[in-house]
């Protein structure tokens, strides 16, 4: 991670956060066929119950990722959202940051622990990288 990075709340409508879904969208569109995909959007982004974030590095948003809480009978539980790294700053420990952003709740302080959060890697895709390393953050 560069010296000055930081992780900050970012409106999915912004250019930098459209342009990150958008690279995103092509990502995943080349691992999984079309109706594999059933990626948030911008609309799904801006919602109360989403913490949608951006990791700043320097002057640039090199990666994002959300975390939705939703509730059940069993209580509040977190889904993990649009974790996404530009290629060029994959390997610096930045969706690790992210991750780590969402599970502290720092946000809103009713955030859910690590113990419930979900993945659904039935229902919604995940590149492999990814899903190992929310897999040993989650773990902890």
């Amino acid at each position: 991670m560069g010296r000055h990075a930081s992780v900050i709340d970012l409106d999915p409508y912004s250019p930098v956060a459209l342009k990150l879904l958008e690279a995103s969208d092509a990502y995943l569109g080349a691992l999984y066929p079309p109706e594999s995909n059933h990626l948030s959007n911008p609309d799904d982004l801006d919602q109360p119950h989403v913490r949608f974030m951006g990791y700043e590095e320097g002057l640039k948003i090199v990666g994002c990722g959300a975390v939705k809480t939703l509730e059940d009978s069993t209580g509040q539980y977190g889904e993990i959202k649009r974790v996404f790294v530009l290629m060029e700053f994959r390997g610096r420990g930045i969706s690790k940051a992210l991750m780590n952003a969402r599970l502290s709740g720092a946000h809103s302080g009713n955030s859910p622990s690590a113990q419930h959060f979900s993945m659904h890697c039935h229902k919604n895709p995940i590149a492999p990288e990814t899903k190992a390393r929310t897999e040993s953050i989650l773990r902890r």
